[in-house]
């Protein structure tokens, strides 16, 4: 099958240029064949006990007739094991004649290499590759294992035959061990090649042509101890120490945060037993309740409503025809009155209406973005409001943690540039680095905006808390909370008085709104505008008022109003083959390519 696959590639390549024009051919400069590889790798143990080696390729390209290829391309590794293998490239001959080296890159923890001018070759060249590496031996415990790659498992050419032969001397003849082996085929091939031994040679060879991408590992066992483990030297240990430093601040700052958000950052414990309540707080606007229980993005709207309720705007809808006659619906707001308001309330109205002259209307389909940007701003400073109003804290040294924190990924991506100038796998120098970016934002989170609730904001949390359960309640749990004698005692309100409950279901809509249960409150409150044929006169809507349309007007005036003021968006042990374990899958013998 292999003999069949590399028979139509050479037919392919001899067919060529006949079926291909000349432009797209000249691209395909992987469009060629090796007829054979011979690696020969001199082993041996320097004074230091650390491992070498010498490696000598022989391998020959055939290039088509025709101007396509000026060199071949050859990636080598610069690490093996997660460390570097001071890869030393020392010599290239082509044809037995000197071969300069057109470029050097480094990919994916590789050297690759172009060779030749700009000169065009043709037919077959013979290169023979000499370059040495260190520290390429395994160590398994109860032995030591050479694994390397010869051609590796991606290069596109595929390989007439391939040999390898290791050649060890004085200082590693008596290392071996007893068992050897060979693989070859594609990335995770189990499929076994020939090995021999001839007194200090061990052959690895193909069984036959490799196929692209095809290739032959060699493994060869070693006593243990035979050789000493890696020495990264000073750079190399300012590498680890730097990791782990940066591992121990990461952690050690997310448990500083945590602890501190768990102590000096928590709220008050409130009173803790929730009571229903049933109007809304004393002298806290909408906006300031949201932050301290359930802020959402139906704050604004929701005090524009509370505004109108309590008759200081109105809200008009009309109709507006678009596309294909379709009505949707348009709102406008209109001043009446800022008497009684003060702090971010009258900002708000101010907002919206600068001269504070009645009758003044405001379109909110007119998407101002001065008025939007005013908005936001008011709503941004509520939060220091809350504090200048002692409803919540500030939290001594609650920023802290954040340095370590910035120290450990400032370590990591240092860690990160050692490793990927000295050659360094990173796989794991980039996890490292990207767990010390997750803690860091970890520890912004839980450290920046501190602001946990004082007794008075504890206090007016349990209390929005109650309003909320009485929005929840059935219709006839709120009639025996409002005649119970702790609701008498709070404000009388005669529960069979529809108009008293009117205006009671205004003044809580907008809280409803803030809690997200406007569209049940909006239907309880169209109940008694029908018991009392009256219509609300803080809002108007074209035709005649009836029962579904107060929910549904809420609901596209909330729609409306939150889109008007939100943010503008910016335009702008067993083997297999390739198991050497080299990024790219190319093993220990990289990969090939042409030029």
């Amino acid at each position: 099958m292999k003999r069949l696959i590399c028979v139509l590639t050479l037919l392919l390549a001899l067919t060529a240029p006949v079926a291909i024009p000349a432009r797209t051919v000249s691209a395909g400069v992987d469009n060629f064949t090796f007829s054979s590889f011979e690696g020969d790798y001199y082993i041996s143990r320097e004074s230091d006990g650390r491992s070498r080696m010498k490696v000598v390729e022989t391998f020959t390209a055939e290039f088509p007739d025709f101007n396509q290829n000026k060199g071949i391309v050859r990636a080598l590794p610069k690490s093996y094991d997660g460390h570097p293998v001071s890869l030393e490239v020392r010599s290239l001959e082509r044809d037995g004649q000197p071969e300069p080296i057109y470029s050097r890159e480094y990919i994916n923890n590789n050297l690759v290499i172009s060779t030749g001018t700009d000169a065009y070759l043709h037919g077959a060249q013979t290169y023979t590759l000499t370059y040495t590496l260190r520290d390429v031996v395994k160590d398994f415990g109860d032995h030591q294992e050479l694994y390397w790659d010869t051609v590796g498992t991606q290069s596109s050419q595929p390989f007439g035959s391939v040999v390898a032969r290791v050649h060890t001397d004085e200082s590693t003849r008596d290392l071996l061990g007893t068992r050897f082996a060979c693989y070859e085929g594609g990335q995770g091939s189990r499929e076994t090649c020939t090995v021999s031994r001839d007194e200090d040679v061990i052959v690895f060879r193909s069984t036959d042509q490799l196929s692209a991408r095809e290739n032959v590992s060699m493994v060869i066992e070693f006593q243990a101890g035979s050789f000493a483990g890696y020495d990264p030297g000073v750079i190399g240990t300012v590498r680890d120490v730097l990791l782990a430093a940066a591992g121990i601040l990461s952690v050690g700052s997310l448990v500083w945060a945590i602890r501190i958000r768990r102590t000096r950052g928590r709220s008050a414990p409130g009173r803790g037993t929730i009571v229903p309540e049933y109007l809304p707080p004393k002298d806290v606007s909408v906006l300031m309740a949201s932050t301290i229980h359930k802020g959402t993005a139906q704050a604004i709207p929701a005090q524009i409503v509370d505004l109108a309720v309590r008759h200081h705007l109105k809200i008009i809808e009309t109709k507006k025809k678009g596309l294909f006659g379709k009505e949707t619906p348009q709102y406008t707001l209109e001043y009446v009155s800022s008497d009684g308001l003060a702090g971010d309330e009258l900002a708000v109205v101010s907002a919206l209406f600068p001269k504070l002259e009645p009758g003044a209307r405001y379109e909110l389909s007119s998407n101002d973005a001065t008025v939007g940007a005013e908005l936001r701003k008011i709503f941004a400073a509520i939060p220091q409001q809350s504090l200048d109003a002692s409803y919540r804290r500030k939290v001594p040294g609650a920023l802290k943690p954040i340095l370590p924190a910035a120290l450990a990924l400032l370590l990591s991506i240092g860690a990160l540039i050692i490793s990927a100038v000295l050659g360094y796998q990173l796989y794991i120098t980039v996890p490292v680095l990207f767990v010390t970016i997750g803690l860091f934002i970890a520890v912004l989170v839980l450290c920046a905006g501190q602001r946990p609730l004082t007794e008075q904001g504890a206090e007016l949390r349990d209390y929005l808390r109650g309003l909320e359960d009485y929005i929840k309640m059935a219709e006839a749990d709120r009639i025996r909370a409002l005649q119970s004698p702790e609701g008498a005692a709070k404000s009388h309100i005669d529960s069979s008085d529809s108009a008293q409950l009117v205006r009671l279901y205004e003044r809580v809509l907008p809280y409803a709104m803030l809690f997200g249960q406007e569209k049940e409150w909006a239907k309880q409150l169209t109940f008694y505008y029908e018991q009392t044929s009256a219509s609300p006169g803080w809002i108007s809507s074209p035709g005649a008022f009836h029962g579904a349309l107060l929910a549904s007007t809420l609901s596209s005036f909330s729609s409306s109003a939150s889109t008007s003021f939100s943010p503008p968006s910016n335009s702008s042990g067993s083997g297999f083959s390739g198991g050497g374990g080299f990024s790219g899958g190319g093993g220990g013998g990289g990969s090939f390519g042409g030029r």
